[in-house]
Parts: structure tokens; C-alpha cells; sequence
């Protein structure tokens, strides 16, 4: 008869330590996936701990454990969307030329904060919470759109544009694409709207300098 032989300590230490990450990283997703669902479900964009732990199943002190109150939950969340968004982003990144880059970006942001509501209504009102620090993700975001922005300017392909202008510009053009169909979502739209929009923008923007070209 042969017989197994115990795990070393070490050994045995490092899967137990491995087995609770995944129970760690299984109740942080659950819970997190519970509060996206609550939110998409409440016509105010509130709900209650309780309401929360019968949606995940996991117990309030579990939930407080993982993500000390609430507004820890709701920061969390919102940190894994601009994560999200990150990768989406820098998936449009494929062109070589600045213009082309920057069109991709813009409408890649418009589509992933169409497609997630949650998230757009959490840059909203987390970000404007006292004391709320933006992801380490957001900065991601903010270069990837910055960086076309810079190259067109240096290339002179924005006229008298300067960078902050022109990211003000594109960051209003952004919000007021995503916000709009969201506080009107049963006013009839026109068809490529965002694609329209960026497209318009971008013309003016470079046509101006085409025009002052010698």
C-alpha cells in the first residue's frame, strides 16, 4: 500500500495562501458585479448594503471588509471601468497617423461608455465626491488621448489650437455625446451621431489650419 506524503510547510502554507486569494478575488468580483447591477437597476443610481448583500450573498460586515464603506465600493468599481476603458482605448490605437489614432480613440470611448452606463454615470458623481482621487487607470486614458493631440499640434495640423484647448475641446465634445442619449435615451437620434460628430470637429479643426497653410 503506498502512502502520500504530507506537503512540506512551506508548500502547504503557499496553497492555502493561494486558496484564499481566490476566494478573496471570487467575493470582490461578486459583489462588485451585484453593485453594477443595482445601480443599472435604480432610477436614482442609490441602493442599500442590505439590498447588496441579498443581491451577492455575501454578509454587510464581508462587504464592508473588502471595501471599507460604501463609497470605497462605489471607487472601486469605477477604478475597474477606467481600467477597462484603458484597454479599449489603447485596442484603437492601430493607425500610424496622430488624425486617424485620435478618430479611433474618440469613438472607441463613446462606444465603451455607451455600452457601460454605470460607468459613465459613476464618472459623474464619483469623481465630483469630496476628496475622491481619479484611478491610476484615468491617467492611461487621459495620455492616450493627449498624445494625438500633441502630434497634430507639433505638426502644425491644428491650427492655433494649443493642447489644452484642443483637449477641452474633445473632452466636451466626449461627454456631451455620452451624456445626451442618457438624460434623453427615447429622443430619436440620427444615425452615427457620434461618428458625424467627431468627423465635424476634426474637419474644423484641421481645415482651419489647412487655410492659413501658405
Amino acid at each position: 500500500m503506498t502512502t502520500t506524503s504530507p506537503l512540506p510547510k512551506n508548500e502547504a502554507a503557499i496553497g492555502i495562501e493561494s486558496r484564499r486569494e481566490r476566494q478573496r478575488q471570487e467575493a470582490r468580483s461578486a459583489i462588485l458585479d451585484a453593485t453594477q447591477v443595482l445601480l443599472s437597476e435604480s432610477e436614482d443610481g442609490d441602493f442599500s448594503i442590505r439590498s447588496l448583500a441579498a443581491r451577492c450573498g455575501y454578509s454587510a460586515p464581508t462587504i464592508y471588509h473588502y471595501f471599507g464603506d460604501k463609497d470605497g465600493l462605489l471607487a472601486e468599481l469605477f477604478s475597474d471601468g477606467m481600467r477597462a476603458l484603458a484597454i479599449d482605448l489603447e485596442e484603437a490605437c492601430q493607425s500610424k497617423d496622430s488624425l486617424d489614432r485620435l478618430r479611433s480613440i474618440l469613438l472607441a470611448f463613446i462606444r465603451f461608455a455607451t455600452d457601460h452606463p454605470t460607468f459613465s454615470s459613476l464618472w459623474g458623481t464619483v469623481a465630483r465626491h469630496p476628496g475622491t482621487e481619479m484611478p491610476e487607470a484615468y491617467e492611461d486614458v487621459k495620455e492616450l488621448l493627449d498624445t494625438p493631440v500633441r502630434e497634430l499640434i507639433e505638426a502644425g495640423r491644428f491650427g492655433d489650437f494649443d493642447t489644452a484647448s484642443a483637449e477641452q475641446v474633445l473632452w466636451a465634445l466626449l461627454h456631451g455625446l455620452i451624456a445626451l442619449p442618457m438624460m434623453q435615451p427615447d429622443h430619436p437620434w440620427a444615425p452615427g451621431l457620434a461618428e458625424n460628430a467627431v468627423d465635424s470637429l476634426l474637419h474644423g479643426m484641421t481645415s482651419g489650419s489647412a487655410e492659413r497653410q501658405p
